[in-house]
């Protein structure tokens, strides 16, 4: 019941705060990228929204995924696999970490899952965050080509009766 009152909103500021920062990251390096290409506002967004998947992919889904083959003996295409539905909150739960019972594993490794689990949840919302941004300014451009080339909308509505 405690955890419920205090533990679940501290976990969630301190979530905020971690997304925060990621987010402050990729704003500093959309400027540095902006100085230097201020013309092509959308080919800056491209290459800010690349480095940043590839950046996650590097540090919160390969690298992990390498420790999880070799501490957990699975195939790499296991771990992958499983940073990925674990970043993606999909958790399905057909891969665990440390739940070998063959195995003792040092508290020091479930700690740094742990931290990899918290970490890597708000650097994949920042993802996907930038990846929902990127589209929106197409969606926004797109409607309102569409809705100047004769498209029915509620502004152009003419209810005519049979009476007229």
């Amino acid at each position: 019941m405690i955890y419920a009152f205090l533990g679940i909103p501290l976990f969630g500021l301190m979530f905020l705060g971690i997304g925060e920062k990621a987010a402050s990251l990729v704003r500093r390096l959309n400027a540095k990228i902006e100085v230097k290409m201020v013309r092509s506002t959308r080919l800056r967004q491209v290459l800010v929204l690349v480095v940043s998947i590839f950046t996650l992919q590097l540090f919160f889904m390969i690298l992990p995924a390498v420790v999880f083959s070799y501490v957990e003996e699975w195939h790499f295409r296991d771990a992958v696999y499983y940073t990925y539905i674990t970043l993606t909150t999909i958790g399905l739960g057909d891969f665990v970490v440390g739940s070998n019972p063959d195995k003792s594993y040092p508290t020091v490794y479930r700690v740094a899952v742990y931290f990899w689990i918290l970490f890597g949840l708000a650097v994949m919302a920042t993802v996907i965050s930038l990846v929902s941004d990127f589209y929106k300014p197409a969606v926004k451009t797109n409607d309102v080509e569409e809705s100047t080339h004769g498209t029915v909308t509620v502004e152009n509505l003419k209810v005519t009766t049979a009476d007229n």
